[in-house]
Protein backbone atom coordinates (compact mmCIF):
# COMPACT_ATOMS: atom_id res chain seq x y z
CA UNK A 1 0.00 0.00 0.00
CA UNK A 2 1.19 3.46 -0.87
CA UNK A 3 0.22 6.88 0.35
CA UNK A 4 0.06 8.43 -3.16
CA UNK A 5 0.02 7.49 -6.82
CA UNK A 6 -2.12 7.56 -9.89
CA UNK A 7 -2.41 5.05 -12.70
CA UNK A 8 -3.73 7.72 -15.05
CA UNK A 9 -0.57 9.83 -14.68
CA UNK A 10 1.27 7.02 -16.49
CA UNK A 11 -1.46 6.81 -19.14
CA UNK A 12 -1.35 10.59 -19.73
CA UNK A 13 2.44 10.51 -20.11
CA UNK A 14 2.18 7.73 -22.73
CA UNK A 15 -0.54 9.71 -24.54
CA UNK A 16 1.59 12.86 -24.50
CA UNK A 17 4.57 11.02 -25.99
CA UNK A 18 2.48 9.29 -28.67
CA UNK A 19 0.88 12.59 -29.72
CA UNK A 20 4.30 14.31 -29.78
CA UNK A 21 5.48 11.53 -32.11
CA UNK A 22 2.58 12.37 -34.44
CA UNK A 23 0.60 9.19 -33.76
CA UNK A 24 -3.18 9.24 -34.17
CA UNK A 25 -4.43 8.66 -30.61
CA UNK A 26 -7.98 7.86 -29.53
CA UNK A 27 -8.02 8.66 -25.80
CA UNK A 28 -10.38 6.37 -23.87
CA UNK A 29 -8.48 6.64 -20.59
CA UNK A 30 -10.81 8.46 -18.21
CA UNK A 31 -14.19 8.59 -19.89
CA UNK A 32 -14.31 12.27 -20.83
CA UNK A 33 -14.87 12.89 -24.53
CA UNK A 34 -11.94 13.98 -26.65
CA UNK A 35 -14.02 14.58 -29.78
CA UNK A 36 -16.67 17.23 -30.42
CA UNK A 37 -20.34 16.17 -30.25
CA UNK A 38 -22.15 15.40 -33.51
CA UNK A 39 -23.68 18.37 -35.34
CA UNK A 40 -27.28 17.30 -34.65
CA UNK A 41 -26.55 17.41 -30.90
CA UNK A 42 -25.00 20.86 -31.00
CA UNK A 43 -27.93 22.04 -33.11
CA UNK A 44 -30.39 20.83 -30.46
CA UNK A 45 -28.33 22.55 -27.77
CA UNK A 46 -28.29 25.84 -29.69
CA UNK A 47 -32.07 25.68 -30.21
CA UNK A 48 -32.61 25.17 -26.49
CA UNK A 49 -30.35 28.11 -25.64
CA UNK A 50 -32.90 30.44 -27.26
CA UNK A 51 -35.67 29.43 -24.84
CA UNK A 52 -36.13 31.77 -21.88
CA UNK A 53 -37.24 29.15 -19.35
CA UNK A 54 -33.81 27.53 -19.24
CA UNK A 55 -32.21 30.62 -17.70
CA UNK A 56 -33.37 29.91 -14.17
CA UNK A 57 -31.66 28.02 -11.41
CA UNK A 58 -32.85 24.42 -11.04
CA UNK A 59 -34.29 23.20 -7.79
CA UNK A 60 -31.32 22.54 -5.55
CA UNK A 61 -32.68 19.18 -4.35
CA UNK A 62 -34.11 17.97 -7.66
CA UNK A 63 -37.61 17.73 -9.07
CA UNK A 64 -40.02 15.62 -6.99
CA UNK A 65 -41.18 13.58 -9.98
CA UNK A 66 -37.58 12.70 -10.82
CA UNK A 67 -36.78 11.68 -7.23
CA UNK A 68 -39.95 9.56 -7.04
CA UNK A 69 -38.92 7.84 -10.27
CA UNK A 70 -35.50 7.06 -8.78
CA UNK A 71 -37.12 5.73 -5.61
CA UNK A 72 -39.48 3.48 -7.63
CA UNK A 73 -36.58 2.20 -9.75
CA UNK A 74 -34.49 1.36 -6.67
CA UNK A 75 -37.36 -0.70 -5.29
CA UNK A 76 -38.15 -2.49 -8.57
CA UNK A 77 -34.50 -3.17 -9.47
CA UNK A 78 -32.97 -3.90 -6.05
CA UNK A 79 -35.87 -4.28 -3.59
CA UNK A 80 -34.59 -1.26 -1.67
CA UNK A 81 -37.04 1.31 -0.28
CA UNK A 82 -35.73 4.86 -0.28
CA UNK A 83 -37.72 7.94 0.65
CA UNK A 84 -37.73 10.23 -2.42
CA UNK A 85 -37.64 13.44 -0.39
CA UNK A 86 -35.10 12.50 2.31
CA UNK A 87 -32.96 9.72 0.80
CA UNK A 88 -32.59 10.64 -2.89
CA UNK A 89 -30.23 13.42 -3.94
CA UNK A 90 -29.80 13.98 -7.68
CA UNK A 91 -26.28 15.07 -8.59
CA UNK A 92 -24.74 16.88 -11.52
CA UNK A 93 -22.50 13.86 -12.00
CA UNK A 94 -20.74 11.04 -10.22
CA UNK A 95 -17.65 13.15 -9.54
CA UNK A 96 -19.77 15.60 -7.58
CA UNK A 97 -21.09 12.77 -5.42
CA UNK A 98 -17.62 11.31 -4.87
CA UNK A 99 -16.26 14.66 -3.72
CA UNK A 100 -19.20 15.57 -1.51
CA UNK A 101 -19.17 12.14 0.14
CA UNK A 102 -15.57 12.75 1.23
CA UNK A 103 -16.26 16.35 2.25
CA UNK A 104 -19.24 15.21 4.33
CA UNK A 105 -17.54 12.30 6.09
CA UNK A 106 -13.84 13.12 6.36
CA UNK A 107 -11.82 15.85 7.97
CA UNK A 108 -8.33 16.63 9.23
CA UNK A 109 -6.84 13.56 10.91
CA UNK A 110 -9.19 11.10 9.18
CA UNK A 111 -8.09 8.47 6.67
CA UNK A 112 -9.70 7.66 3.35
CA UNK A 113 -8.67 4.80 1.08
CA UNK A 114 -9.19 3.74 -2.49
CA UNK A 115 -8.16 0.84 -4.69
CA UNK A 116 -5.94 1.55 -7.66
CA UNK A 117 -5.84 1.69 -10.62
CA UNK A 118 -8.81 4.03 -10.39
CA UNK A 119 -10.08 7.46 -11.28
CA UNK A 120 -7.95 10.31 -9.89
CA UNK A 121 -11.01 11.88 -8.23
CA UNK A 122 -10.93 9.42 -5.30
CA UNK A 123 -7.55 10.66 -4.07
CA UNK A 124 -8.43 14.25 -4.91
CA UNK A 125 -11.69 14.07 -2.94
CA UNK A 126 -9.98 12.61 0.11
CA UNK A 127 -7.26 15.24 0.03
CA UNK A 128 -9.79 18.06 -0.52
CA UNK A 129 -11.37 17.01 2.77
CA UNK A 130 -7.97 17.46 4.51
CA UNK A 131 -7.80 13.73 5.29
CA UNK A 132 -4.90 11.39 4.56
CA UNK A 133 -5.23 9.06 1.60
CA UNK A 134 -4.12 5.44 1.42
CA UNK A 135 -3.90 3.42 -1.77
CA UNK A 136 -4.91 -0.22 -1.79
CA UNK A 137 -2.83 -1.66 -4.62
CA UNK A 138 -4.54 -4.19 -6.85
CA UNK A 139 -2.56 -6.42 -9.17
CA UNK A 140 -3.23 -8.55 -12.24
CA UNK A 141 -2.19 -11.74 -10.41
CA UNK A 142 -5.14 -11.39 -8.00
CA UNK A 143 -7.58 -10.27 -10.69
CA UNK A 144 -7.31 -6.59 -9.64
CA UNK A 145 -9.29 -7.36 -6.49
CA UNK A 146 -8.53 -5.46 -3.28
CA UNK A 147 -6.86 -7.37 -0.47
CA UNK A 148 -9.53 -6.92 2.20
CA UNK A 149 -7.45 -8.81 4.76
CA UNK A 150 -4.89 -6.01 4.63
CA UNK A 151 -7.61 -3.58 5.71
CA UNK A 152 -7.84 -5.42 9.03
CA UNK A 153 -4.24 -4.63 9.95
CA UNK A 154 -3.80 -2.29 12.90
CA UNK A 155 -2.41 0.56 10.84
CA UNK A 156 -5.47 0.61 8.56
CA UNK A 157 -8.25 0.24 11.13
CA UNK A 158 -8.56 4.02 11.14
CA UNK A 159 -9.91 4.12 7.58
CA UNK A 160 -13.16 6.06 7.75
CA UNK A 161 -14.06 6.04 4.04
CA UNK A 162 -13.21 3.40 1.45
CA UNK A 163 -13.90 3.91 -2.23
CA UNK A 164 -14.22 0.69 -4.24
CA UNK A 165 -14.73 1.35 -7.95
CA UNK A 166 -16.20 -1.79 -9.52
CA UNK A 167 -16.71 -2.69 -12.28
CA UNK A 168 -13.25 -1.16 -12.27
CA UNK A 169 -12.19 1.27 -14.92
CA UNK A 170 -9.64 0.78 -16.46
CA UNK A 171 -9.26 -2.96 -15.69
CA UNK A 172 -12.85 -4.09 -16.28
CA UNK A 173 -12.73 -6.27 -13.15
CA UNK A 174 -16.04 -6.96 -11.41
CA UNK A 175 -16.39 -7.76 -7.70
CA UNK A 176 -18.26 -11.02 -7.33
CA UNK A 177 -18.95 -12.40 -3.85
CA UNK A 178 -15.97 -10.58 -2.35
CA UNK A 179 -17.97 -9.85 0.79
CA UNK A 180 -19.97 -13.08 0.85
CA UNK A 181 -18.15 -14.70 3.79
CA UNK A 182 -17.51 -11.57 5.85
Amino acid sequence: MKAHGNFFDKVYEKLRIAKAEGKNVLDLSIGDPDLPPPEFATGLFINQMHKEHIYTYPQIYGENTFKETISDWAYRKHGVSVHPEYEVLPLLGVKEGIVHLALGTLGYGDVGAYATPSYPIYRQAIEMSKASSVIIETKPENGYLPDLESLCSNDLRSIKLLYLNYPNNPTGTVLMNLFANR
